[in-house]
């Protein structure tokens, strides 16, 4: 971002950045950030209960937890 604006190029309406993670800075840049959230702790609570419990040793698991979009100013809309 700040080197897009060195650049003089408008993020947010030039240039679309999407950021990954949802840090708490991301909601309170200059540009708000658009950003991947991906719910961590549940992941990891996850791993930690299937690796204490025996029960589901063998099982596949096809999906944990889902990825979301948080759209913000730094992206600009398909149209």
């Amino acid at each position: 971002m700040a080197a897009a604006h060195r650049l003089g190029i408008e993020v947010g309406k030039t240039l679309s950045l999407v950021g990954y993670n949802d840090i708490p800075l991301a909601s309170r840049l200059p540009v708000p950030l658009t950003s991947v959230y991906i719910p961590f702790d549940y992941i990891a609570q996850q791993a930690v209960d299937l690796l204490l419990n025996d029960k589901h040793s063998g099982s596949s698991i096809s999906r944990v937890a889902m990825p979301s979009l948080i759209p913000r100013s730094s992206s600009v809309r398909n149209r």
